[in-house]
């Protein structure tokens, strides 16, 4: 009997932690709320329903993105100083810089394994995390991690802006450039037609 209730009671504290994580949106060895995520840092633990990383005690220590720290004995601290000189975690959204990961630098994607791109031309990288669609009436320039509504003048699709041609006209946002009718005048391509 007495180990029945060993059972449940590990049970219920497996069930607590399992919950705690999910809750908290952050996977263990990264910190954070969920959603914007960040890998612990060296020297630092995160066990995974941190809101920040954890400082390792006297004694201890971890590489970046650990969710506990071990402790140093002279052979521990030989390897882990050479190992951090050569080796850096990259997940997505984020760039090793020597030893360290850092965050993917703006306008910019980083897919993981320790690759970089430059947004392309008709996308937009939010989070420099990767690289998604551009609304109708909305563009972007290459290496903007956000998009613009489309100008006066202009029309907007696929994430291009292109500039309407005398005897035509587009107010913002327009996915198209709108003839001006026979019998009015357009003075400019950012103004309606005058009768």
């Amino acid at each position: 009997m007495k180990a029945l209730k060993n059972i449940a009671a590990i049970a219920a504290i497996v069930i607590v932690c399992v919950f705690r994580y999910a809750a908290a949106g952050c996977r263990p060895g990264t910190y954070g709320s969920e959603g914007d995520c960040k890998i612990c840092p060296y020297n630092y633990y995160c066990p995974g329903d941190t809101a920040q990383p954890l400082q390792c005690p006297p004694g201890f220590t971890s590489f970046d993105g650990e969710a506990k720290c071990v402790e140093m004995n002279e052979d521990e601290l030989e390897y882990r100083l050479t190992r951090r000189l050569f080796t850096c975690s990259s997940q997505p959204g984020y760039i090793c810089s020597g030893s360290s990961s850092v965050e993917c630098a703006d306008g910019n994607y980083c897919p993981g394994a320790n690759n970089q791109y430059a947004c392309p031309l008709n996308s937009y990288c939010p989070k420099a995390s990767g690289t998604e669609a551009i609304p109708s009436g909305y563009y972007s320039d290459s290496g903007d991690d956000d998009y613009h509504i489309c100008p006066r003048g202009y029309y907007c699709n696929g994430g291009s802006k292109v500039a309407c041609s005398s005897g035509s006209y587009a107010f913002e946002g327009s996915t198209l450039c709108t003839t001006c009718p026979s019998g009015s005048k357009c003075p400019s391509t950012t103004q309606g037609p005058e009768v």
